[in-house]
């Protein structure tokens, strides 16, 4: 599976799932997240300012930067 890296200073998506804003997100047992949109899935992990995306390069700039405001 692809990976994609990102140091995001103003990114929270603890913050984001608990919110409400987004319903089709979900905290997973191993403390990633799965994210379902635009018929995509995501999954991904954050520690501090680094979030790993699963995902390819041209998926994460074409659908998730925009997505997130990344």
């Amino acid at each position: 599976m692809q990976e994609v890296r990102r140091q995001l200073d103003y990114f929270d998506i603890s913050q984001i799932c608990d919110s409400g804003q987004c319903f089709r997100m979900s905290r997973l047992e191993d403390d990633s997240y799965a994210v379902i949109a635009k018929d995509r899935y995501l999954r991904l992990i954050q520690n501090d300012k680094e979030c790993l995306f699963y995902c390819s390069e041209e998926e994460f700039d074409t659908i998730w930067k925009g997505y997130f405001d990344a």
